[in-house]
């Protein structure tokens, strides 16, 4: 019992000290702040539902801080979406979230369980502020914020509704796909002198049990979308033409025809044409080359161009087959081959990080190391599976023969590092306008935060794919992605490795939840094309990556994964192209106050530099009063766990 005690105590002062605090004596001067409060709900630690208040506040001038005060004390994943709510609301209104502060302050009555679900409201809450719009009273949400702004699925629904009905809320916003929920009950039945229990699923139409509550459920797919909804404004843009230079046009077409040269050549000199597992191989990549060669027709390079990578993956994968086969099973040289190519392209993107970049550089290095990312993924793979005898790799015998998932992993490996190679050599040949070089200062803090966002948005992934008991190996990719990002050195290559890693992210929780999918990924499209239409002009540099990514996700297999990264990428360029944030110190002095039932909304300027606040100013009281909060919190939690281990 104190053993369990202690563990309490430990994770409640970590939980504690996660949050970052201020300690300077001097007042914080800021040139003004902006606030709104919002319901909140959630699932309280008895099962039931509770409504709770969040208050964001957002200071300029910043440093891209983020702090949170909870009251109860919060689990780490409630910390983590305060950051990503930050980053998300910063994209869609256009800033630089480095340039500002974020004070988050959650409060209920209730000990409430943790989790990633008040994301969406901490995002909408922020967001509302930055755009310096009035805060409505008569509403709630709930929903997982992702670093893209698309809204992620979460539990307890029907509880939150009756929580959200309890303080009067009208509207209440739950993430999209999830109108229909099912949860599970408790059934009690005595059979003579037992007792048998047993977990029923119940399902209800959340829209028509809101209405028998007097509240009216609208579900959202992206944080734009419940911007609209609350405001009646919106802050994307339609009608947009992408256009592709030609010079990359070119590029991509002579990738596709060298891959077209190159997969023919590779098949011609298989010798086991017949063996079974080589044969449907060899008419994989035919058909793939088809496939390439009729979207380039069309005119849809960037389709094509996938396409073809496919044909190599299928023809290098018959090609180490073949080699398999002549030598009982040996496939070192397939090994060292695949790790050569690898190791060279690796060399040449270090090489080139080195030099003085555009922003439109930046990304399509970052773009070549992401594809080399998830080739090491896949080599990494099948050294794994391979056995060792003498030195020498050869393919596992197992029961039901010699398994042959290596040499796909091993195709794989060596396409994608095929691919990233193209990036490479497109990077030198993009037009670069009149872009300036990126500086290496300002390259170093947004591949940080990048890394920072997709380490908060995987571990919510390994957390939602536990709780729900589903299949947690589609998180090992993004994972392994997000853990090289941490720990490289480059950059540039932080970049791509955490871009890849969200995208991915975003893509597993859409895909495994059953969500709606086709409605994320054409929200994000009218997000990435409002990237598009801010960069496209002057002597900002258009957004190469969006042109290319939006051309694949009208028929792409996974939409969502392609929007996300038209996104992220249109994101990136825009961040390396801006030197100073969008919202400027207002040149009046005003002061705006909504008051509602548990929702005020202030917003505070003065006239040309820093000053000190004053009212709804943000001072070193402010980090003071969440350092005391969480000092109460942990007391709290410590004899919430104590009670708990008692019983």
């Amino acid at each position: 019992m104190a053993r369990g005690t202690s563990i309490v105590l430990t994770i409640m002062l970590l939980l504690s000290l996660s949050t970052p605090i201020s300690t300077h004596a001097t007042v914080q001067e800021y040139s003004w702040t902006r606030s709104c409060s919002v319901h909140i709900v959630a699932v309280s630690s008895s099962g039931g539902g509770v409504a709770g208040n969040l208050t964001v506040r957002v200071a300029y001038p910043g440093s891209g801080k983020v702090y949170i005060s909870t009251s109860p004390a919060s689990m780490v994943d409630t910390q983590g979406s305060a950051r990503i709510a930050a980053f998300a609301a910063s994209l869609l209104a256009g800033v630089d979230m480095t340039r500002y502060d974020f004070f988050y302050d959650v409060q209920s009555n209730s000990i409430i369980i943790g989790g990633p679900s008040a994301g969406f409201a901490m995002a909408l809450a922020t967001l509302m502020a930055l755009e310096n719009v009035t805060c409505r009273s008569d509403f709630a949400l709930t929903g997982m914020i992702q670093p893209d702004t698309s809204i992620g699925p979460v539990g307890g629904l029907k509880e939150k509704l009756e929580a959200a009905a309890s303080v009067g809320a009208k509207l209440f916003l739950i993430p999209a796909g999830q109108e229909v929920y099912t949860y599970y009950q408790t059934k009690y039945e005595r059979i003579g002198p037992f007792i048998k229990v047993e977990r029923v699923p119940v399902t209800v139409n959340l829209t028509e049990y809101g209405s028998k509550l007097g509240v009216r459920v609208v579900s959202i797919a992206t944080l734009e979308d419940g911007f609209r909804v609350i405001t009646n404004k919106s802050l994307t843009s339609t009608g947009v033409n992408l256009t592709i230079p030609v010079r990359v046009s070119e590029a991509v077409k002579g990738f596709v025809e060298w891959a077209n040269k190159t997969v023919g050549a590779g098949l011609d000199s298989i010798q086991n044409k017949d063996n079974g597992f080589v044969k449907a191989l060899s008419e994989n990549a035919t058909s793939k080359l088809k496939e390439s060669a009729a979207l380039l027709e069309e005119g849809r390079i960037y389709q094509a161009a996938i396409s073809a990578v496919s044909a190599l993956e299928y023809a290098y994968t018959a090609e180490y087959a073949d080699t398999a086969l002549a030598s009982d099973y040996k496939v070192t040289p397939v090994v060292d081959d695949v790790n050569a190519t690898i190791n060279k392209v690796y060399s040449e993107l270090v090489e080139a990080g080195r030099g003085n970049l555009t922003p439109v550089q930046v990304e399509t290095l970052a773009k070549a190391w992401a594809k080399l990312g998830i080739g090491a993924y896949y080599f990494q793979g099948a050294l794994k599976s391979l056995s060792m005898r003498g030195g020498d790799y050869y393919l596992p015998i197992t029961l039901g023969g010699v398994d042959l998932a290596p040499l796909v992993y091993l195709g794989e490996a060596r396409a994608l590092a095929v691919w990233a190679e193209f990036w490479f050599n497109l990077s030198s040949t993009v037009p670069v306008y009149m872009a300036k070089p990126v500086e290496a200062s300002r390259l170093n803090e947004v591949s940080r935060l990048l890394e920072a966002e997709a380490r908060s948005a995987t571990a919510y992934l390994q957390t939602i794919l536990d709780e729900a008991g589903a299949n947690t190996s589609r998180a090992s990719l993004p994972l392994f992605l997000a853990e090289q990002a941490l720990t490289i050195d480059d950059p540039i290559a932080r970049i791509g490795f955490s871009i890849e890693s969200i995208a991915l992210t975003t893509t597993v929780i859409h895909e495994t939840f059953t969500l709606d999918p086709a409605r994320t990924a054409a929200g994000l499209t009218s997000l990435a094309l409002t990237l598009y239409k801010r960069l496209d002009g002057g002597s900002i540099q258009i957004p190469l990556l969006v042109s290319l990514a939006m051309q694949g996700s009208s028929s792409s297999k996974t939409p969502v994964l392609a929007s996300s990264r038209a996104v992220l990428y249109g994101w990136l360029t825009w961040e390396l192209s801006s030197q100073t944030s969008s919202i400027s110190t207002p040149a009046s002095t005003t002061t705006t106050t909504h008051t509602g039932s548990n929702t005020t909304a202030t917003t505070t300027s003065s006239m040309g530099g820093s000053s000190k606040e004053t009212g709804g100013g943000v001072s070193a009281a402010y980090p003071l009063a969440l350092a005391l909060t969480a000092v109460v919190s942990l007391m709290l939690g410590v004899v919430v766990g104590w009670l708990a281990l008692r019983e």
